[in-house]
């Protein structure tokens, strides 16, 4: 694997150790490097949203009223902490937050509601602007855009809409049907949308059109890697209900298709540079996690695989970050209490650390970011309204982190 590729660490939460099919155990004994809780939070309610300013570490925290406390908190708070667990402003929301987008610095906090509404506040928290809109709000800091995705909850004809940073509406960037899945590359050079009918389209930075392509089958979930020649990937449903990824160039040549055989995924996530593509498959067989990497003009190839033989009550989204992949997996009941590990591989799948999750009904949140010394700092939020922040004893291996490629100039 080259040094570009080494970034990637995989986070999974895991409850057991059982293999079977000759793949690999998800967790194993003797992790390279030990965790520690750094801090703690109580938080007034149950927690439905949880966000990384990626470039300073502070957390977003939204909470819905816990109605079976008598005397708990009858407010929808966000609030916003540092990494050491400072609260630096807090929010009362007027209604229940459908969905939350933070910038990468820190600058704009975007807000979706159940009143068909979407509210920007700024750094210290003071609103900004509101607009009336029925979609999903993504931020997009390095180019300083809010996309107001339409998934297919929402009528169809349009992918998303375009908001500038002061809240002034742009561009509709409209198609045909309804749209299933969009995804950005971390240098939010290139837009990829999975839409009905096996559709696919690549869209630039300028939110024009590149090519769209057809495949067979249903689009389930789509990744596009970075730079001006980006890779995108596409995971589809056949018609026999098996799992495809299908790799096109930045031209929509198609590099390489990959039958996953047995194997069905419900999520891909794509290395920065294009070279890596991790998948995640949740079922009644369990969860596996497999991880598939190009070398030079070769075509993607299967490199290892995790399983944890229990299924998942929830399914956390799959994210590939500067240097970290996460997901989340299945827990086990003891005492009346659900237990889950999170655990943190390399990239080559050797096991680096765990950290031991409580849950009530096995539901979480958790994101990370790879401090500058290369520890791993993690927070998770639990389903129980706890917010415990992690640190790694050590840094495995010291890596440089690469910042992200900025846009081109207009």
């Amino acid at each position: 694997m080259n040094n570009q590729l080494l970034r990637a660490i995989t986070l999974i939460l895991l409850a057991g150790c059982a293999s079977s099919s000759g793949r690999k155990d998800a967790v194993e004994s003797n992790p390279l490097v030990g965790a520690h809780s750094v801090w703690n939070k109580k938080l007034p309610g149950l927690v439905t949203d949880l966000d990384l300013v990626r470039n300073t570490g502070a957390l977003l925290v939204t909470t819905i009223p816990n109605y079976e406390e008598e005397e708990g908190s009858r407010e929808f708070r966000s609030v916003l902490f540092s990494p050491e667990g400072k609260e630096l402003f807090t929010l009362i929301q007027p209604q229940r937050v459908r969905q939350q987008s933070v910038a990468s610095d820190g600058s704009l906090f975007v807000f979706a509601n159940y009143e068909d509404e979407i509210v920007a506040f700024s750094s210290d928290g003071k609103r900004l602007w509101s607009l009336e809109a029925h979609c999903r709000p993504r931020v997009l800091g390095l180019i300083r855009k809010v996309l107001c995705y339409h998934d297919d909850d929402v009528k169809p004809g349009v992918a998303f809409e375009v908001i500038d940073w002061d809240g002034a509406r742009g561009p509709v960037y409209r198609i045909s049907g309804d749209a299933l899945a969009l995804e950005s590359s971390r240098d939010e050079q290139s837009l990829v949308l999975g839409l009905t009918g096996g559709r696919v389209q690549l869209v630039d930075w300028k939110f024009r059109r590149v090519w769209e392509k057809r495949i067979a089958g249903e689009v389930i979930d789509v990744a596009v890697s970075n730079g001006i020649t980006p890779r995108v990937f596409v995971l589809s449903l056949d018609r026999s209900k098996r799992s495809r990824i299908t790799v096109f160039s930045a031209k929509g040549v198609v590099e390489s298709t990959i039958s996953a055989d047995s194997r069905v995924f419900q999520q891909i996530a794509a290395s920065p540079e294009g070279d890596g593509l991790f998948a995640l498959g949740n079922s009644a067989s369990g969860q596996l996690l497999s991880y598939y990497h190009r070398a030079g003009a070769a075509p993607l190839g299967l490199v290892w695989e995790r399983e944890e033989p229990r299924q998942a009550d929830f399914s956390p989204p799959l994210v590939v970050g500067d240097q970290a992949v996460l997901f989340g997996s299945a827990t086990e009941t003891r005492d009346s209490e659900r237990l889950t590990k999170l655990a943190g591989f390399s990239s080559e799948g050797a096991l680096l650390w765990t950290i031991p999750v409580a849950t009530e009904e096995g539901a979480y949140l958790f994101v990370q970011r790879t401090e500058k010394d290369g520890r791993d700092w993690i927070a998770v939020a639990s389903d129980g309204g706890e917010l415990r922040a992690y640190r790694t004893d050590a840094a495995p291996t010291r890596i440089p982190q690469a910042p992200a490629s900025p846009p081109p100039t207009q």
